[in-house]
Formats: structure tokens, sequence, C-alpha cells
């Protein structure tokens, strides 16, 4: 019989050699004392540092800011004054043109008025002082628009009351005395008897004007005292 061949024995296994260990790592050495306060300093300041860059910024916001109101206050309050002194101005040129031209009108009246009381029949000194008359009292109511444009509001409402006595007489009884007798052709051309009689009646007439018209004046001069600060 052959023999039976004995199973070779398995190879063994390498042993695993085992890892050496790591080699121990030094200890960090301890920060000292000293380090630590300096880093905790160093970063104090920073932010010490950025706390104080913060302030100066807002602080100079705010003082930008208020000096940037301050000065647009001080603008407009210049503004203002001057804006209320270009109207003061005005408005004293105004008034004092609109006085002036009642006085002149109211003065040439007076010399009209002497006319009458003369009983004059002078047909052509007449005629010269009623033009003057008429001459004025257009300038006087030609400067009472200056009052109205300028004015103050109570102004404005004192003022058309010199147009309305200037308009009744002159309506009512000059324009009348003027077509009658100073016109050619008038009914009562060659009327001197008429004429001396009517003057009577002009007279009285002016003397009205002269009395309503004062009212106005003395209105207006004081209402312009008011308006100006002289009062």
């Amino acid at each position: 019989m052959d023999a039976v061949a004995e199973p070779e024995p398995p190879e063994s296994e390498p042993t695993p050699t085992p890892a050496s260990p790591s080699p121990p790592q030094p200890a960090a050495p301890a920060e000292s004392g000293l380090e630590h306060e300096v880093r905790i300093a160093t970063r104090n300041g920073r932010w010490a540092l950025i706390a104080a860059l913060c302030a100066a910024i807002v602080s100079g916001a705010v003082s930008a800011g208020s000096a940037i109101y301050v000065n647009t206050n001080q603008l407009d309050r210049s503004a203002n004054l001057a804006a209320q002194q270009s109207v003061r101005t005005d408005r004293q040129k105004a008034y004092l043109d609109f006085l002036t031209a009642c006085s002149d009108y109211l003065g040439q009246v007076g010399v009209l008025k002497g006319l009458f009381v003369a009983h004059s029949t002078d047909r052509e000194a007449l005629t010269s002082a009623i033009n003057a008359v008429a001459s004025q009292g257009g300038k006087a109511l030609n400067t009472s628009l200056g009052v109205l444009l300028a004015g103050s509001h109570q102004m404005a409402e004192i003022v058309p009351g010199f147009a309305t006595v200037v308009g009744d007489f002159s309506g009512q009884h000059l324009t009348p005395f003027i077509l009658r007798y100073l016109t050619a052709g008038g009914a009562g051309e060659n009327d001197d008897a008429g004429m001396l009689r009517d003057e009577t009646a002009m007279s009285g007439a002016i003397d009205k004007l002269i009395d309503a018209a004062g009212t106005v004046y003395t209105e207006v001069l004081d209402q312009a005292r008011i308006d100006l600060g002289f009062t």
C-alpha cells in the first residue's frame, strides 16, 4: 500500500511588531504672569482705542450738526430781517408819497376855494385852479395804488376812503360847475350872476371835502405810524 503523505504544517503567521510609542512632547511652558498681563492690556487697549474713535466720530457729527443748525438759523434770521427791512422801506416810501400827494391836493383845493370866496368871475383863473386840483387829485389817486400794494391790510381798508371823497366832490360838484360855466357852449357860459351864486355852494362843498379828506388823511397817518413802528 502506498503510504499516506502527511500534511505539511501551516506556515506560522509573522507576529506583528508593536508600534513603538511616540516620544512624549514637551509640555508648553506656562504663560508667565507678565505676558498674561501684557496680553490683557493689549486687548483692553484696542477696545479703548475703538471706543475713543467711535466717541470722536459721534462728537464730530454732533458738533457739525450743531454748527449747521446754528448757521442755518442765523441765515434764516438774517433773511427775515432783510425782508422785514425791505417791506418797511417800501411801505415808508409809499405812505410818504401818498400823504404828500394828498397834502398837495388839499392845498390846490384851498386855492380854488379862495377864488370862490372872492366871488371871482375870472374864468381863466378858475379854469387854471381847477386844472391844478385835478392834476394833484390824479397824483394822489396814483400814489394810493402804491399804498395798496405795499401797505398793511389795515391800511388797505383806509386808503380807498380818499378816492371816495375825491370822487364824490368831483362828480357831484366840480364837474357840473365846469360843464355849465367853464365849457364853451355851456348853459352858463355867459351867466356871471348864476356862476357867483353857484360859487357859494362850491365853497361849502369844498369845506365838506376838506373835512372828509382830512379825516382819511389823519387815519392814514396814524396807521402809518403803527405799521412803521413809530408808536
